[in-house]
């Protein structure tokens, strides 16, 4: 009773949407909303940290996803991404996954993600079915 079997997709998840670019966030959106899943989208990094904060202040469910563009006005990915760690380690809970998604392809800019604490960095395109196979994949092994 209530054990799902394999093949079905894993649970719903909250998702933060986060770009400048409103065909990027239309393109994600699409997607999300195809998979099922929930979402809120911000239009640089200030408003997803304002964002990722009322969740952890139970304003909205906690996300369990954050898709982060790196170049943005007003605070960009990276700078998002280290406030999002650093109230993460203050409140109780686990850790979201953070995946950069970015046309910033070189090596310095991996490695300061990763430093900013993204789990994941992709280069622009992404194609939809990896962004498919992360949401569906996580979870089934832990």
């Amino acid at each position: 009773m209530g054990s799902r079997a394999q093949s079905q997709p894993t649970n719903k998840r909250h998702l933060l949407l986060v770009d400048d670019n409103p065909i990027n966030v239309k393109l994600l959106v699409h997607l999300v909303q195809k998979l099922n899943h929930t979402f809120d989208t911000a239009s640089d990094g200030l408003e997803a940290v304002k964002l990722y904060k009322n969740s952890l202040e139970g304003q909205s469910p906690r996300y369990d996803f954050v898709f982060m563009d790196i170049s943005m006005p007003i605070m960009n990915g990276f700078e998002a991404t280290r406030e999002i760690r650093q109230m993460e380690t203050q409140a109780a809970g686990g850790r979201c996954k953070v995946i950069a998604l970015t046309g910033l392809s070189s090596d310095v800019n991996r490695n300061e993600a990763s430093a900013s604490g993204c789990d994941l960095f992709l280069t622009k395109p992404v194609k939809m079915n990896t962004i498919r196979g992360l949401l569906n994949l996580e979870g089934q092994g832990e």
